[in-house]
């Protein structure tokens, strides 16, 4: 779960950068543009960074560093990057070089270079690619050569950012011989002055005609030991560590936010774009896994395959800006554009090809995805390993694999009975305690097991709490039943109910339905026992339950909520959503499971499917759009329980990346099994036609993605960043 700072705290530092952004720009006429993390080179707002204290953020306060949270970095560099403020000076010294070092180094190099760094005074390139090796890193030919109590170093590197301004480069060489099988053994990292004799560093202009690309030449460089990096052979595995700083940051999707914030602003009073609101709601996804990435850094953990996961999905969010840009505001564009849109959109359009290059191809990376699907999963909250196991013991289903009624009744009756449908309800109001949280692993658990479960502990608890309704001890299974129709009646201290609703989950199997009604000015919450209910049965897809219901002056017990019914009914549908986003959430997770099994023990030509190299495109897919989806999830369920101002929004995203990842989750996971796949007796169907059911239910994708636009470009909203960060 992604930690937060306290939300004042991080508003003002938010505030504070926003405001340092504006002075540079009124007092130095510092340019804000599109990918300024790579092009945007100016030392004098680097050493104005440093000087505030917003470079080494999180290094230790003896070597120049702020000793602050890796949250607050990332929060920093959030707001430079949206803003498309000039930070390539010192964008690969802080990022990683100067982590590098603080690993790595010895206490002579972290003395030398870290404070400079800090400073916003010593500039750092990164000496990885080699001509004709791509992505291929572990194809170094550089070679660094023992000479006494030095090195000598030939080769070439390519690519290297700034390398004709940086003051050092971190070099990957070879030092021992390849061994065959071994390709990783025998590198080394070298802290390489890039004023040295023998490098000769040559121009690589990019489509725009840009110099910040080069091509670095290493004839001889004479190195002594002390410019060693870390211990010899080990270049490896450090480099891979850094990798995870590379492609995890926020400038793997933030690149074109400057053209996407010129997109809104011209979008404002005009229709609600469902594409608008879609391009939104990955961005909150990106946020939420670039923030769970910088959380996992702080720990101390290496999480490579998250990172790629952001890198890839991130640089291709990036690329749709364009896009967007182009289909929601069309004409011709030229290089001399001076209005902020055009003139984004030129250099964005010249940037883009680089996007899904750079930090290493999205293809190489998804397969570093797919290898880590193959390791043990998470093994989730208690609740949800508990809960599991009863399901994986009273196995609902028939060798047909039809589930099978009894089965199913004979399990929620124990569930019942043993409280779980009551978990994260007051205690006040009948419940067993706990939280949210507790309810979305509740729901999350049943996944896989036909059960009415998330929508009682999830859409009708918070609404129950809400009137501080106090349960009657028959109330099993409560689920809440927005009406059509409904008219509340009093006869004395009796209240009379006549209400009608279509498609409410599972009121077949309720006890009790919950119907929120006008009562007067403001709203109220009544319980209804389904014994006085009239229900015709219907079914989704999955074949849960989705009935009609229609009451005639039913006795119901009455709560008033003093809001008005419109904002109830309100609650009832984002409660709902974010019920089915957790549910799909659980679903995608339980079909990377489910394909990472069928792709391991499946052998076709020979060899198991996992060795395909089409199979582990579409595994890392998979992943991309379980882990998208569980992140942002995960961010509107914090929201939701902490009643941030955001938390609808945020629901509101959450449904849209949630339902888009339930679609392509199932068709990849559907392609991966082939034809067993499709046969009712194989386990997959229980979880892609629940998707298919689920992300249609409480608003699909395009409804809620065009309440999203209408959100970002209301009247009083201040723009798409502060928006999207909650401020």
């Amino acid at each position: 779960m992604t930690t937060r700072l306290d939300p004042a705290a991080e508003f003002a530092l938010r505030r504070e950068v926003r405001d340092f952004i504006d002075r540079q720009v009124q007092d130095r006429g510092v340019v804000l543009s599109c990918d300024s993390w790579l092009s945007g080179f100016d030392p004098a707002f680097s050493r104005a960074l440093g000087s505030r204290g917003w470079l080494g953020m999180t290094w230790p306060v003896e070597y120049g560093g702020g000793g602050r949270s890796e949250r607050e970095r990332w929060i920093v560099n959030e707001e430079l990057l949206a803003a498309g403020a000039p930070v390539a000076a010192h964008w690969f010294a802080d990022r990683q070089s100067g982590p590098a070092i603080l690993k790595h180094g010895t206490e002579a190099q972290r003395r030398r270079f870290l404070p400079a760094i800090c400073r916003g005074e010593c500039f750092f390139a990164i000496g990885m690619s080699e001509p004709d090796s791509g992505s291929d890193l572990a194809s170094v030919r550089t070679a660094a050569i023992r000479d006494g109590d030095g090195w000598i170093l030939t080769g070439t590197k390519i690519w290297t950012s700034h390398a004709h301004r940086a003051s050092l480069a971190i070099v990957l060489a070879r030092t021992a011989a390849a061994v065959e099988g071994q390709r990783h053994a025998g590198l080394s990292q070298f802290l390489v002055d890039l004023a040295a004799p023998g490098i000769t560093i040559n121009p690589i202009r990019t489509l725009d005609g840009e110099h910040h690309f080069n091509e670095v030449v290493f004839d001889d460089v004479k190195l002594p030991d002390d410019d060693l990096l870390g211990a010899e052979g080990q270049g490896w595995s450090q480099v891979t560590a850094e990798l995870a700083y590379e492609r995890s940051g926020p400038e793997r999707f933030l690149s074109t936010m400057p053209l996407l914030a010129a997109v809104v602003e011209k979008a404002r009073g005009g229709p609600s774009s469902s594409e608008l609101g879609s391009l939104l709601a990955e961005f909150s996804a990106l946020r939420a896994m670039s923030a769970e990435v910088a959380d996992a850094l702080g720990r101390g953990d290496a999480p490579a395959a998250q990172a790629a996961l952001v890198k890839d999905l991130g640089t291709r969010a990036e690329s749709r800006v364009i896009d967007l840009a182009r289909h929601l505001h069309p004409g011709e564009t030229d290089l001399d554009a001076q209005d902020d849109l055009r003139r984004h959109v030129v250099r964005a359009t010249l940037h883009a090809p680089g996007f899904t290059l750079r930090g290493g191809t999205n293809e190489i990376l998804r397969g570093i995805v797919a290898r880590s699907l193959v390791g043990e999963r998470p093994a989730g909250s208690e609740i949800s390993r508990t809960l599991r196991s009863i399901c994986s013991a009273n196995d609902v289903y028939e060798p047909s694999g039809v589930s099978s009624e009894s089965k199913l009744r004979e399990l929620h009756n124990r569930l019942v009975e043993d409280g779980w449908h009551r978990v994260g309800l007051a205690e006040r109001c009948g419940g067993q305690g706990g939280d949210l949280q507790d309810a979305a692993d509740v729901a999350a658990a049943m996944v896989g097991t036909p059960s009415a479960l998330a929508d009682v502990v999830l859409a009708a608890a918070p609404l129950i709490e809400l009137a501080g309704l106090e349960l009657p001890a028959d109330a099993g299974l409560v689920v809440v039943a927005p009406p059509v129709e409904a008219k509340l009646l009093f006869d004395g201290p009796d209240a009379l109910l006549s209400a009608a609703a279509e498609r409410v989950p599972w009121a077949s199997w309720a006890t009790h339905l919950l119907v929120p009604v006008a009562d007067g000015d403001d709203a109220a919450l009544a319980l209804v026992a389904i014994d006085d209910v009239e229900v015709t049965p219907g079914r989704n897809l999955a074949g849960e339950p989705r009935d009609a219901v229609r009451l005639s002056y039913a006795p119901v017990v009455v709560a008033s909520v003093h809001l008005p019914l419109e904002h109830v009914l309100q609650l009832c549908e984002v409660h709902g959503a974010l019920t089915r986003c957790i549910q799909m959430s659980a679903a995608l997770e339980r079909l990377v499971e489910a394909c990472v099994s069928h792709t391991r023990t499946r052998v076709q030509f020979g060899r198991p499917l996992d060795r395909f190299q089409a199979v582990q495109q579409l595994l890392a897919e998979l992943g991309g759009e379980a882990a998208a989806a569980g992140a942002l999830t995960r961010r509107a369920l914090i929201a939701t329980a902490a009643g941030e101002p955001d938390a609808v929004d945020l629901v509101a995203c959450a449904k849209v990346r949630t339902g888009s990842a339930a679609g392509t989750g199932a068709r990849i996971a559907h392609q991966l099994h082939g034809a067993v796949g499709i046969s009712q007796e194989h386990s997959l169907h229980r979880y892609t036609t629940a998707l298919w059911s689920w992300r249609d239910e409480h608003g699909g994708e395009t409804a809620w993605a065009r309440r999203t636009a209408a959100s970002v470009t209301a009247p009083d909203t201040p723009g798409v960043w502060p928006w999207l960060v909650g401020g």
